[in-house]
């Protein structure tokens, strides 16, 4: 597994999983992830959309991933 397929994969099950001040030290700030979030499609709106409660572009994007 490469390294942005462990991101996408690790950023799928923590941006479910973790409280908001979590997610923005762990992963929106952190810069492993910023990095290599860019490569990714869909993938910062996924990121952005959770943190600004945004939740129809959040599920709208998870459903990329998954399907």
């Amino acid at each position: 597994m490469d390294y942005t397929t462990f991101v996408k994969y690790t950023l799928i099950c923590s941006m479910v999983s973790l409280d908001r001040v979590t997610t923005t030290k762990k992963v929106i700030n952190a810069p492993e992830i910023l990095e290599v979030i860019r490569e990714i499609e869909h993938f910062e709106l996924y990121v952005n959309s959770l943190y600004k409660c945004d939740y129809k572009s959040f599920f709208e994007t998870l459903g990329n991933f998954l399907f």
